[in-house]
């Protein structure tokens, strides 16, 4: 793991699953776990924080000058309040 940080993000629809696990429900919010820089360290991550009963995905990020980095989340939220939860 690169770094880990625990945030709360917006994630775009268009980089998750929500729509088609909720039927059709928006949940954009979650937790950020983690980022990755190498593609091969992702399904390591991922495999750890499955370990602990979390459901992990990965979205591809273009951070320009910084490269290409994954950032590794957890969960579906309809609000932000409810991550806190």
């Amino acid at each position: 793991m690169k770094k880990e940080n625990f945030a709360v993000e917006q994630t775009e629809s268009k980089n998750s699953k929500s729509d088609t696990l909720t039927g059709g429900t928006s949940r954009p919010y979650s937790i950020w776990l983690s980022s990755c820089q190498q593609q091969e360290s992702v399904q390591k991550v991922l495999s750890k924080f499955k370990k602990i009963n979390l459901e992990p995905y990965a979205v591809k990020i273009d951070l320009g000058e910084k490269g290409i980095w994954w950032r590794i989340y957890a969960g579906r939220y309809e609000t932000r309040r409810e991550t806190i939860r």
